[in-house]
């Protein structure tokens, strides 16, 4: 019996649960997509001189960390969905169902919406990792081809992150529904939002990039002073002076933001179009030293593989954090 009643209820808030979906396919495929990266099914020909497998635990370890950021998200769309769920289960408590059974009930509704959104997540996250991993073949000249590829230790640590998440989450529900008043619930309705407190973890999150951009910066203004030659062609001496313009330009918005005092959704979406700048210079000088055969070394190259995976690391911070400021105006 309250088997059904968990699919009737799910199905008849399926416009409610729209939110709830959207986010969390959202997150699992982020996470699936990057998280692929450091699956030991995963191989790209990239040529023995690139040690990419220096970065694959350091890539699992940096994402599941990114990743609770994503706790947020989880813990807010629950949120919304519990308050817009007040005045149901004060009638099921009124009808005479404990107050135990209704959190349990709600989450299980969240749970089969959660699996949906999982199974949704990991079919995107799939696309995107083919398509990270054409940037990063053709970042390295190397071809490509498009593959339908399932990394089943990726697949497996998405399921249990994203499915543990829901289960320390919905346990917090059910002891908030237990806890709540029937006449609270009532007049939830009529309350206003809380607000919203802003996270912490982002700004910790935009240190470390402008750290990093610092040794980005260094290490650009080394490659020019012991390796630049005006005789270079041009895509060479744009792949040099790039790698210093753009960490420069990321550093001075930064301190153009804090002194015009502007907003921190403004100030982490210029961050986020320097990270994309960043990373399609660096990731330019393993295809140019490819292609022109510069004298770099593959210890160049590798630094400047790990500072196309911090940008990427960063952008999937920021991407998550500006997409939460937009579910919070929608709602």
């Amino acid at each position: 019996m309250y088997a059904k009643l968990v699919f009737r209820n799910a199905k008849r808030s399926v416009k409610d649960y729209l939110v709830y979906i959207v986010t969390m396919t959202i997150c699992v495929t982020l996470f699936y997509a990057f998280l692929s990266i450091s699956s030991s099914y995963y191989s790209p020909d990239i040529g023995s001189e690139y040690d990419f497998t220096l970065l694959s635990d350091g890539m699992k370890i940096a994402i599941c960390m990114i990743t609770l950021l994503l706790l947020f998200l989880i813990r807010f769309v629950n949120h919304y969905m519990l308050r817009r769920k007040q005045k149901e289960f004060a009638v099921q408590s009124i009808m005479g169902m404990e107050q135990k059974t209704i959190g349990r009930i709600f989450f299980a509704e969240t749970l089969i919406m959660g699996i949906f959104s999982i199974l949704i997540g990991i079919f995107c996250g799939v696309f995107c990792s083919q398509f990270i991993t054409a940037m990063l073949l053709t970042a390295y000249g190397k071809p490509y081809e498009i593959s339908w590829t399932l990394f089943p230790d990726t697949v497996l640590l998405t399921v249990v992150f994203f499915v543990a998440s829901f289960f320390v989450v919905g346990i917090f529900n059910t002891r908030t529904i237990q806890k709540t008043k029937i006449i609270d619930m009532l007049s939830a309705e009529k309350e206003n939002e809380p607000e919203l407190k802003k996270s912490r973890f982002i700004s910790v999150v935009v240190v470390l990039f402008e750290v990093f951009t610092v040794w980005g910066l260094i290490t650009g203004i080394q490659k020019v002073w012991f390796y630049y030659d005006t005789r270079f062609a041009f895509p060479v001496q744009l792949m040099f002076w790039g790698n210093i313009l753009f960490p420069l330009l990321t550093l001075l918005w930064s301190i153009f933001c804090i002194i015009r005092k502007k907003k921190r959704e403004c100030f982490i979406a210029g961050l986020l179009i320097c990270s994309v700048l960043n990373a399609f210079t660096a990731a330019s000088v393993a295809a140019l030293t490819n292609k022109y055969y510069l004298s770099l070394g593959g210890g160049t190259l590798n630094q400047y593989l790990l500072f196309v995976v911090i940008d990427l690391l960063f952008f999937i911070c920021a991407f998550i954090y500006l997409t939460s400021g937009l579910i919070v105006a929608w709602k």
